[in-house]
């Protein structure tokens, strides 16, 4: 019960940091949580374009491109990527790139799920 009588139920958000503690423990303890975001995005509504995820997100294209990279199997400097998303043409749309699961991110996906959902 909370302070004012009401009812606190509290296992929604420890189920939220299992989640999340499950998707560190796969990628990066110190991966941060806008890359998290990145991949719920993807997870969520795949085959979208940077910018989509970008608007949905509340990001701005640089900020949201090097999120992305750190979840596609490419390397930065000393950083190799999560491999969790990949990036491909646009059957409509060759110019453009969207983005979707790989199979690691798609098992990934669902074994977050089966955590949320307890």
């Amino acid at each position: 019960m909370t302070h004012d009588g009401t009812a606190n139920d509290a296992a929604p958000l420890r189920r939220f940091g299992e989640a999340l503690q499950h998707f560190r423990s796969q990628t990066s303890p110190a991966v941060p949580s806008q890359v998290v975001q990145a991949f719920a995005a993807v997870a969520a509504d795949e085959g979208k374009i940077l910018s989509d995820y970008a608007a949905m997100l509340g990001s701005n294209l640089s900020t949201a491109s090097r999120h992305f990279l750190a979840l596609t199997d490419r390397s930065l400097a000393d950083f190799t990527g999560h491999g969790l998303v990949v990036a491909r043409e646009i059957p409509h749309d060759l110019r453009q790139k969207g983005f979707w699961l790989t199979e690691r991110g798609q098992q990934l996906r669902d074994e977050m799920a089966a955590i949320l959902n307890g």
